[in-house]
């Protein structure tokens, strides 16, 4: 039975406050209001995920100090004098592609590159006192829902997986190849069928693109009639007879995630 091969697993709350964490980067080239929004953040996420850590960059420096694709959400100045905060949001999701972005900044004009790069909110910082708070637990939730784990029967094992760490799936020699990023290993394969992988995976954002091929929608690049590319470059197959459908369904994923103007 596929019950027994694949399963969700959704932690409790309890254990939600006692085994999560968030690491947060907050970038502003004034360091004083850079501590300052990491002192509000932190009071915010620690009651709930105490191991959760924030972090401060005020330079390029200090920036590469860091170990960026292990933060989970990112705080960024759009103007950081020197360092330009879209093009840090562009290199964050090229290392992170499930981080989440917050822009804070004094200005809406810059609202079109937010989306651009896919921001998860703007936050003018005028109006942080009423919508700091907010945005932060907006955040939280949209992480918690990330650290759902599937099980699937691979290689003799049942192994626990997060969805996020799955880039895409297809068949091989009669078994299905399961491609992930962040894992103990790179490749996996289980006897699931594809039809069943995309039942237990479709409510995380994966889409099947090809009899052959299911897709994590995070990690597409750029989507087009007969192929896709995925962010690290690999090429994969769109059926033509589901084309249409495979596009309604992106892009109904993409406007579900449109960030928000502060």
């Amino acid at each position: 039975m596929f019950a027994a091969d694949a399963r969700k697993h959704t932690p409790g709350k309890n254990a939600e406050k006692e085994n999560l964490s968030m690491r947060i980067l907050v970038c502003d080239d004034d360091a004083a209001f850079a501590g300052q929004l990491a002192e509000k953040i932190e009071a915010i996420v620690k009651p709930q995920m105490p191991r959760s850590a924030v972090n401060c960059a005020t330079d390029a420096a200090q920036l590469r100090a860091l170990p960026l694709a292990k933060y989970d959400l990112a705080f960024l100045d759009i103007d950081m004098g020197p360092l330009n905060g879209v093009d840090l949001a562009r290199r964050l999701h090229e290392l992170r592609p499930d981080m989440l972005l917050i822009f804070v900044t004094n200005y809406v004009e810059y609202s079109l590159q937010g989306y651009e790069v896919q921001a998860f909110r703007y936050l003018l910082k005028a109006e942080m006192p009423q919508k700091l708070e907010r945005y932060v637990q907006q955040a939280l939730t949209a992480y918690r829902k990330t650290r759902d784990t599937v099980r699937i029967f691979c290689d003799g094992e049942d192994v626990e997986l997060q969805p996020q760490q799955i880039l895409y799936a297809e068949m091989s020699a009669r078994k299905v190849c399961l491609h992930l990023q962040g894992a103990d290993r790179a490749l996996l394969y289980t006897t699931a069928t594809m039809a069943d992988l995309a039942d237990l995976l479709e409510n995380h954002g994966f889409v099947r693109t090809h009899k052959s091929v299911l897709v994590n929608m995070e990690h597409i690049r750029d989507l087009q009639s007969t192929r896709l590319y995925l962010r690290d470059g690999t090429e994969l197959p769109v059926s033509s007879h589901t084309a249409s459908a495979v596009r309604k369904i992106y892009t109904q994923w993409r406007s579900a995630k449109k960030w928000v103007i502060g």
